[in-house]
């Protein structure tokens, strides 16, 4: 997925219940590891127990950090709001409601800065 103007592209993954069918609420999930460990792969066995066990019932999608000792925190800051509205753009693909995309999106704008 795109990255903010001038930084590097984002991994995504897409992650979906076993027998799910039709559109499923959606959820942003950011890796931790205080911005300098960790992957998006590292994260496999979250994201099946969140999409799988937890009963979830919805898709997730999971988003590469990038780490503040590659990038600088300001970076690490503005990155996950731009991958989180990109994410919004093909989420029909990825068959999530955009309704949920739609409810979160409007917690961000209301969100102190």
């Amino acid at each position: 997925m795109p990255g903010p103007v001038g930084d590097p592209d984002l991994t995504v993954r897409i992650y979906r219940p076993r027998n799910a069918t039709g559109t499923l609420p959606g959820i942003y999930f950011i890796h931790g590891g205080g911005m300098i460990l960790g992957t998006v792969a590292g994260e496999d066995p979250t994201a099946a127990f969140l999409c799988d066990e937890a009963g979830a019932g919805g898709g997730l999608l999971i988003a590469t950090a990038l780490m503040a000792r590659d990038s600088g925190v300001p970076t690490e800051l503005h990155v996950h709001p731009g991958s989180y509205h990109a994410a919004e753009t093909f989420a029909a693909d990825a068959a999530l409601s955009r309704r949920t995309w739609a409810l979160r999106t409007d917690a961000l704008r209301r969100a102190p800065a």
